[in-house]
């Protein structure tokens, strides 16, 4: 099985969010047990996962309009 991989503005559109608070969410979380993310250079790479565990995170919250 092919894995996808995302970008942090492709993530953030999925995900309803900027892609700056993708940037904030993948630093905050790169280092612990959660590992959001992997830099790839001076881009943060992103799997289907790492959008489900962002869902996941209490602090993500979409905002409904």
């Amino acid at each position: 099985m092919q894995q996808l991989f995302l970008t942090t503005a492709e993530a953030a559109k999925a995900l309803g969010v900027t892609d700056a608070r993708i940037r904030q969410l993948c630093i905050q979380y790169s280092q612990t047990t959660k590992n959001i993310g992997k830099k790839h250079g001076h881009v943060w790479i992103l799997t289907e996962a790492d959008c489900e565990k962002i869902r996941e995170l209490p602090e993500f919250r979409k905002k409904i309009a």
